[in-house]
């Protein structure tokens, strides 16, 4: 479907990110209508799935979501926490997936499996339904099916970032000539728990805390240190002086006559009467 015009070929930058968010990594179980977006199996019995393939359904959900004219019809159904700030760049309304009393046009989901009630209940009344599908992911009653690893966050967050990207392309929002990831970059699609998050800051908060308690510590230790470093720099200067006056000593009052050890050249006088022996 991508191969016909180089514009919706899949990039390099594009592969390079889909390995990076291991979205090509499938489960060790395959449905069997998911076996025509597998590449091959390794041996460790992880089904890879086919990144090509990937890119050509998230253009044609891309084009299904920009078909209809509002964008509060777009539903993101889900049971599980998924990022949803790629609806939040759509339009505001689509994150309003809990409001009573709805029929949208179009919905999406990010994992058939765990969603499988609004999936149930958009088909009571022939709503399409978009869904991230793993290769052990079912497809009853999906008619677009993406297929990725959607037990990584990263993986949602790139097919999210993807799907927003290619909708706001197919609008004429953003052009196609300049990278959207100079502006909105990928990381801000992954999900991240509070409860980690939480966790995050009261681990900085700590660090910061025993850091400030460790410079504390070493102001009250510094004018000791400062003391001690002073007393060890005059006794020093001291032994400096000292040995420099010692130098200067020797300079002074010059070398000692080395010893003779020729009797002849004595400078005694032998004829004195000190000499001689009684």
């Amino acid at each position: 479907m991508s191969g016909g015009l180089s514009v919706m070929s899949l990039e390099e930058n594009d592969v390079t990110r889909f390995l990076a968010a291991s979205t090509h990594l499938g489960a060790n179980n395959v449905n069997f209508q998911m076996e025509q977006y597998v590449y091959k199996r390794r041996q460790d019995g992880t089904y890879i799935i086919h990144l090509r393939k990937t890119y050509e359904k998230i253009l044609l959900a891309a084009r299904a979501i920009a078909a209809i004219e509002n964008p509060a019809d777009v539903l993101l159904g889900t049971l599980v926490p998924r990022p949803l700030l790629a609806a939040s760049l759509l339009e505001p309304s689509l994150t309003r997936s809990r409001l009573p009393f709805r029929e949208p046009r179009l919905l999406v989901v990010t994992d058939p499996a765990s969603d499988h009630q609004p999936i149930t209940e958009a088909s009571y009344v022939n709503i399409p339904v978009i869904g991230f599908c793993n290769t052990d992911s079912p497809l009853r009653y999906v008619d677009v099916a993406i297929p990725c690893n959607n037990k990584s966050p990263h993986s949602v967050g790139l097919i999210w970032w993807m799907l927003a990207r290619e909708v706001l392309r197919l609008r004429g929002t953003i052009s196609r000539k300049l990278p959207w990831e100079t502006d909105v970059m990928p990381d801000l699609f992954f999900y991240r728990d509070p409860e980690e998050q939480e966790k995050e800051e009261a681990a900085k908060a700590e660090a910061a805390k025993a850091e400030a308690e460790s410079a504390k510590r070493l102001m009250l230790l510094l004018p000791h240190q400062l003391h001690l470093l002073l007393l060890w720099q005059v006794v020093f200067q001291l032994l400096l002086e000292l040995l420099l006056l010692q130098l200067l000593l020797l300079l002074l009052l010059g070398a000692p006559a080395a010893p003779v050890d020729d009797w002849g050249q004595t400078g005694d006088d032998w004829a004195s009467p000190c000499h001689w022996n009684y």
